[in-house]
């Protein structure tokens, strides 16, 4: 995988079946797509393999041969940054027409999202264009927040070490924060009411079917009238 694949498709999800209806073809387990480039002089090969990745190859028509000069961003010169270009423009045209964001980081992140997806059919919602990584779950019926997924600096919560580790603010009734928060995996809610609020690590430290009870009384806590 190149710099320029890398770039063009961190942070996004990619969907299989928007890269057929864009024209990618099934080859075996890969998705396969093919285009003419550099005014016809050349031949862009993508391939989308199972694990999620793209990998590309760019030919010359005329002989066959792979070129890579264009992957080298000092290279300069109208053919090369020719050929860069229709590759750039290629590969944000797939990222945008089959991809969406996707700042979930790690596993426990992940299965706590699609846990409150597949109970309470509520999905992230992305709220801040300065902090990017950051989201919220929330009721559907009232609105009400449940779940603030944020990331940030260990020593925000009172760690010295400056490590970005992913969190979740979940509600929690006000006689139980005492009792949760260990300054270990829980800690005082982080830029929420830290009477009703904890932060807990997504870092595989807690275990997700505690991280799930502690969202589904989130949740419940949510439909209460303030």
């Amino acid at each position: 995988m190149n710099v320029y694949i890398k770039r063009i498709f961190k942070d996004k999800k990619i969907d299989r079946e928007k890269l057929l209806s864009f024209g990618f073809i099934k080859d075996g387990g890969e998705l396969i797509y093919k285009k003419e480039i550099a005014d016809g002089e050349m031949l862009l090969t993508l391939k989308f393999v199972g694990n999620g990745e793209f990998y590309s190859s760019v030919t010359d028509k005329s002989t066959g041969e792979e070129y890579t000069l264009f992957l080298v961003e000092d290279a300069v010169g109208a053919f090369v940054g020719k050929v860069r270009a229709d590759y750039i423009a290629t590969l944000k045209s797939i990222a945008k027409n089959c991809s969406e964001k996707d700042y979930i980081k790690g596993e426990t992140f992940r299965k706590l999202v699609e846990y409150a997806k597949n109970t309470y059919g509520d999905e992230l919602e992305y709220l801040w264009e300065k902090f990017p990584n950051n989201a919220i779950i929330r009721r559907a019926e009232n609105r009400k927040w449940y779940a603030v997924f944020i990331s940030l600096p260990k020593n925000k919560l009172g760690d010295f070490s400056d490590e970005t580790v992913e969190t979740v603010c979940l509600r929690i009734p006000p006689e139980k924060v005492l009792s949760t928060v260990d300054n270990k995996r829980f800690f005082t809610a982080y830029h929420m009411n830290k009477k009703n609020w904890i932060t807990a690590l997504l870092d595989g430290s807690i275990d997700i079917n505690d991280l799930e009870k502690l969202l589904g009384g989130s949740y419940l806590l949510a439909a209460k009238k303030r």
